[in-house]
């Protein structure tokens, strides 16, 4: 990693902590917005709901599939250029996908979309580990996720309201046009900071021989699972099972963005001085809580069968 100390004076950490975040913004609303937004698509192409779902599987393979390929394409790059190509990317596919004129279309479209969203956050957090002090580098990669639990806060109710009121298009349009201003900020705030590790793909596949990682991957992989399970079908769920009216989904969605963004700031704060002790009480206690709302849901299903 390049030092802090290497860095350029004049550089304004805040400034391009602010453009970061703006980026993981951008990714959280063109993420999770489709979720609510999936009885309106199925309205719109005239499909069920685990049909119009195919469009958020298809973003989820994306990203699989354009992390490590973007990652190690750009491995090279200095990270504002590689973070230009990254938003290039959003900018086109969310564009495409406010245009999609059937349901494949849209699928294909939200595969493009999902193609920089790992790569992006891979580099984003890189960055932020570069300019941050030794002793505070969770708390700065913090801030660069802070823009998308911001966006689950902010963003995705705000767009589930103009989905509802106008049209889902709007809101990937919406998400295409912050990804082109992004751009722009990009090439504005972020220095030209040289690669001075360039990296092969022998060398970034070894990472892989770390048991540690392993176990990351799988915590990971887990927990997002469960959250991306629920998530996608809460719209559904609000309007079908508890019959409440449609904008009780923008309601759920800023409690869980508020959620997010105060575990993500009070986490990253305490990371800085115990990372795997704060990983391990943080995974207890959201076992607890998934413990405490899965059995009554699972009680209530059975009861009314």
């Amino acid at each position: 990693m390049t030092p802090a100390a290497a860095l350029p004076s004049q550089l304004n950490t805040t400034a391009i902590l602010l453009v970061l975040a703006l980026g993981t913004f951008i990714l959280g609303l063109s993420e999770f917005s489709m979720m609510p937004m999936l009885p309106l698509i199925s309205e719109t192409f005239s499909s069920t709901p685990s049909q119009s779902g195919y469009a958020i599987s298809a973003y989820a393979i994306g990203v699989v599939v354009g992390a490590p390929i973007l990652m190690l394409t750009t491995a090279n790059m200095k990270k504002r250029h590689a973070l230009a190509i990254f938003l290039t990317l959003m900018f086109i596919s969310n564009g495409l996908s406010a245009m999609a004129t059937s349901l494949e279309q849209l699928i294909v479209f939200r595969f493009l979309s999902g193609l920089p969203h790992g790569a992006y956050f891979g580099a984003a957090i890189l960055l932020a580990a570069d300019i941050a002090p030794q002793n505070k580098r969770a708390s700065y990669m913090s801030k660069v996720f802070m823009g998308l639990t911001i966006a689950t806060i902010v963003g995705v109710p705000i767009v589930t309201l103009v989905g509802q009121n106008l049209s889902w298009r709007y809101c990937l349009a919406g998400a295409s046009a912050l990804a082109l201003i992004a751009l722009v900020c990009v090439y504005v705030v972020i220095p030209k900071i040289e690669n001075n590790q360039p990296s092969n793909l022998i060398n970034e596949f070894s990472v892989l021989k770390n048991k540690l990682v392993w176990s990351i991957l799988g915590i990971v992989i887990i927990g997002f699972g469960g959250v991306f399970c629920i998530y996608t079908y809460i719209a559904d769920t609000i309007l079908v099972v508890t019959e409440t009216p449609a904008y009780t989904i923008s309601i759920a969605m800023v409690m869980f963005g508020i959620g997010c963004t105060l575990g993500n700031y009070v986490l990253g704060k305490a990371a800085d001085r115990a990372a795997l002790k704060t990983t391990g009480i943080a995974l207890c206690v959201r076992l607890y809580f998934r413990l405490l709302t899965s059995v009554p849901a699972i009680i209530f299903g059975y009861c009314m069968e």
